[in-house]
């Protein structure tokens, strides 16, 4: 966050807080031990956490940054979770197997969006209302009334299309956005996610995830420890 802190979550329950950009780390342990996919800033002292394995089960719960502890597993699902996104401190989305969720009381209580048909891997959230989920399948969905309604722009399920599995998704706060997959596929958009051009190949490896470092360049990392910097234009 714009205050120096990172955190970051991964299997077995590992959880790595810093308070002072990277230079020192604190190492939790999540009390269920069972596998962290993502964690989110909140402007509050609470983040929070999902996870979830084999497709059927999913969790969130949260992590306390002063104390720097995390506290069990509070919400449990039948189908994986694998990004969080807070747009503002009180409106949260989960993407996973099939769901996106939304939570507009800073996790409290969660309800199902429209979204569906997908492994929804990852998203970007322009605002509380704006925003692009990816798919495992290689879907590409908007929506613009905070997940009331999404547009399928591009369908994971068209056999005729080439089959693309995305793993990340990043927006700058204008309205580009950049998604990245494996084999390294990398598509872009310039026009709030309305349309997407594929990025000429630079990589044939795997590309998990992707983070906008001013408005216009990207680093992009993947497989084997591969980073990459780019330009979108």
């Amino acid at each position: 966050n714009a205050q120096g802190e990172i955190l970051t979550v991964g299997y077995g329950g590992t959880i790595f807080h810093s308070k002072d950009s990277g230079n020192s780390w604190v190492y939790s342990q999540h009390p269920s031990w069972e596998e962290l996919h993502d964690v989110c800033f909140r402007e509050s002292d609470t983040s929070v956490i999902v996870g979830g394995r084999g497709f059927n089960m999913g969790w969130i719960s949260k992590y306390l940054r002063q104390t720097q502890k995390a506290e069990p597993i509070d919400d449990q699902r039948n189908f994986e979770l694998r990004d969080i996104d807070a747009p503002t401190n009180d409106v949260l989305y989960v993407s996973g197997y099939g769901a996106v969720l939304k939570s507009v009381n800073g996790g409290e209580h969660w309800d199902f969006t429209a979204a569906e048909n997908d492994y929804f891997t990852a998203m970007a959230w322009r605002n509380s209302n704006e925003g692009v989920v990816v798919g495992y399948g290689g879907s590409i969905c908007t929506t613009h009334d905070g997940g009331a309604s999404w547009k399928t722009v591009r369908n994971g399920n068209n056999w005729l299309q080439t089959k693309i599995h995305w793993k990340g998704i990043a927006e700058n706060g204008s309205g580009i956005y950049v998604a990245v997959g494996e084999k390294g596929k990398v598509f872009r958009s310039l026009d709030d996610g309305a349309s997407w051009k594929e990025v000429t190949s630079f990589t044939d490896k795997d590309l998990h995830a992707v983070n906008f470092i001013d408005a216009q360049h990207i680093i992009i990392v993947g497989e084997k420890g591969c980073i990459f910097k780019l330009l979108v234009e």
